[in-house]
């Protein structure tokens, strides 16, 4: 069967859903935790609101059951870290700067000074309680 999409448009609604629905930082900051984020793309502003959107997922989902593909269901958001590692992972790394091949040495290196001054390890270790397993 011949189908002509010469005088056709075609609506993706998809992408309609992605760009109206982004999966930025700033986007699930907004979702878990009902804030705007302000400081976006600093170090410290950034870790901070990755850790805060981690506990309110920790929060909204620990009871939830997810269903996979193959209809077997689990709650696999648990406050460990590595029943997290194991759900969270998708074949591919974190778009870690200091690992990207694509970047320079001098970009990797000014990253770097940047991140200096965060101690998130302290932040983390202070003010929330993810067990290691």
């Amino acid at each position: 069967m011949d189908f002509d999409l010469k005088n056709r448009r075609i609506i993706d609604v998809q992408n309609i859903f992605h760009k109206m629905e982004p999966r930025t930082l700033r986007a699930a900051y907004k979702f878990y935790c009902y804030k705007e984020h302000v400081g976006a793309h600093s170090a410290e502003a950034d870790t901070i609101a990755t850790l805060e959107v981690l506990k309110a997922q920790l929060d909204k989902y620990q009871n939830e059951p997810y269903i996979d593909a193959d209809g077997n269901s689990s709650f696999p958001i648990q406050n460990d870290v590595e029943a997290l590692s194991r759900f969270s992972f998708y074949n591919r790394y974190a778009d870690l700067a200091a690992t990207s091949s694509s970047m320079t040495r001098e970009k990797r290196s000014s990253i770097s000074e940047n991140t200096k001054d965060v101690s998130w390890r302290k932040y983390f270790r202070l003010n929330h309680s993810i067990t290691t397993g």
